[in-house]
């Protein structure tokens, strides 16, 4: 929750933050994976857990449940990805950094709504690589339009600023799927500015004008 920083935004905002924990058995590592083959903590069923989580929040009346959004780095950035994937009817949007979308032909997303999404990469991150790890996960740039597909994007728009080439992917409804892709940026939370505004205020702005149909 340090790296990420939402706090301020979260107290500001009436936001309620969950931090869920991965198994420390499995050395707090994420079970991004439904098949066990290729899956580094099989027999840990992260996505029941999750939705244990959802769950729970649903049963206060004082949360509203259209609007739970995910967001992940790294390793929590592909559980991110699994999550608004294949628990796709409760989640309104997500935001995953320095990851890598680990999609499962076998078990494929049951999507039911167009779901919008921040994704953000370095060029030089060798853990997450942007050409994607072959057997686990897809490159970058075909997790982002892989998205876009789903959703029905109609319009893609690419600007080049500094080190940073960002691309939106549009819906007719509006509803965007936004790549950033940073030169020479390694394996991180990165914390520049969008738009003239941080960038916690930039993933909030953006996250919260979404909501669940």
């Amino acid at each position: 929750y340090i790296t990420s920083n939402f706090v301020e935004i979260a107290d500001s905002e009436g936001i309620i933050l969950v931090y869920p924990q991965a198994d420390v058995r499995t050395g707090s590592v994420w079970n991004t994976l439904h098949s066990d083959e290729g899956n580094k903590v099989a027999n840990v069923d992260d996505f029941g857990f999750i939705a244990a989580i959802i769950q729970s929040l649903n049963s206060n009346p004082n949360i509203d449940t259209s609007r739970i959004y995910v967001s992940g780095y790294s390793n929590g950035a592909a559980m991110a990805y699994q999550i608004a994937c294949h628990l796709n009817d409760r989640i309104a949007g997500f935001v995953v950094m320095s990851g890598l979308f680990p999609l499962e032909t076998e078990y494929p997303c049951d999507l039911t709504h167009e779901t919008a999404g921040i994704i953000i990469n370095g060029t030089e991150d060798y853990e997450r690589p942007m050409t994607g790890i072959e057997g686990y996960a897809l490159p970058v740039r075909d997790a982002a339009s892989w998205w876009a597909r789903q959703n029905g994007s109609v319009q893609e728009t690419t600007v080049q600023e500094g080190n940073i080439e960002r691309t939106i992917y549009e819906t007719p409804n509006g509803t965007e799927i936004q790549l950033f892709v940073i030169e020479g940026g390694g394996h991180n939370w990165f914390n520049f500015d969008v738009d003239n505004i941080t960038m916690n205020r930039f993933i909030w702005n953006f996250l919260s004008s979404y909501q669940l149909p």
